[in-house]
């Protein structure tokens, strides 16, 4: 859903010229790059019950509308059960307004996505090359629709 600008009505955006964003989450890094096949956003540090809200309110913010982003949880040391409830709850989200999303997963947030069995409810994959290669096929073919 878009308005006569293209821009986005779902989740407020932010201006992505590429390279480090400004956020205020605690502990936990952001880092933008816009590539010709999608916004990759990279997110570092520790993902807890402190931050966790902070972190999903700027996630929603790089969802811009008819653009695939990557969330690079790749370098996420620490994946609370909160941050969890919060990727769900952004998962379904994207699926209700048909935003084209993928998640790299680091080993702290895969292991909870198991512990949880929740692993096939968001469409994780291994490296923001797979990811991509996601992207670009239909969801129904990777998310196990």
């Amino acid at each position: 859903m878009t308005d006569p600008s293209g821009a986005s009505l779902l989740w407020p955006t932010v201006s992505m010229g590429g390279g480090d964003v400004a956020i205020d989450c605690g502990d936990v890094g952001f880092r933008v790059r816009v590539g010709r096949h999608a916004t990759v956003l990279m997110i570092n540090g520790d993902i807890d019950a402190f931050n966790a809200d902070c972190v999903l309110e700027h996630i929603r913010c790089f969802v811009p509308a008819g653009r695939p982003l990557i969330v690079d949880f790749s370098r996420v040391d620490f994946f609370a059960v909160h941050g969890l409830k919060n990727l769900l709850e952004f998962g379904q989200e994207c699926d209700r307004y048909g935003a084209n999303w993928a998640l790299v997963a680091s080993p702290a947030v895969s292991r909870l996505l198991r512990a949880a069995k929740v692993e096939n409810r968001l469409p994780a994959a291994f490296s923001v090359i797979a990811a991509l290669e996601r992207l670009t096929h239909p969801p129904s073919a990777w998310r196990g629709h």
